[in-house]
């Protein structure tokens, strides 16, 4: 009897070690095969997807970062282009001319404040000279 209470022990173990390993290799394939899926995700987001009937062609990272890459270029070839209004060079820039038609103007309103004052000064004398 002993001997076969250790056969069903010996059998019972490995049953229950079998049962264990098979549990843990399927723990183990569940994991890889979802990293797997995940990994694969990845790769169709970073290649991107050809178009095909009915859904539009999808650029992949590489490719998004050139276009990014040229609206930057673009954008900074526009600032440059506005720095240079904005910054006088010499009586060209957008700035220089508003500094010129603001000085102009101070200048007018001067000289219509004079006129002004040697009418007023005209009518209170009640002198008819015409002005010149």
């Amino acid at each position: 009897m002993t001997d076969f209470n250790t056969v069903a022990t010996i059998i019972g173990s490995l049953g229950a070690g079998s049962i264990a390993l098979v549990g843990g290799i399927s723990w183990v394939v569940r994991k890889l095969h979802r990293f797997n899926d995940r990994f694969d995700e990845f790769m169709k987001d970073w290649n991107g997807a050809d178009a095909r009937p009915g859904v539009p062609h999808r650029p992949g990272v590489m490719e998004r970062l050139s276009q990014q890459d040229e609206a930057l270029r673009c954008i900074n070839d526009r600032l440059v282009s506005v720095e240079l209004e904005v910054n006088p060079n010499s009586g060209k820039s957008m700035r220089d001319i508003v500094h010129r038609v603001d000085g102009n103007l101070k200048h007018i309103r001067e000289v219509v404040e004079d006129v002004n004052k040697r009418v007023t000064k005209l009518e209170g004398n009640g002198d008819q000279r015409v002005m010149r």
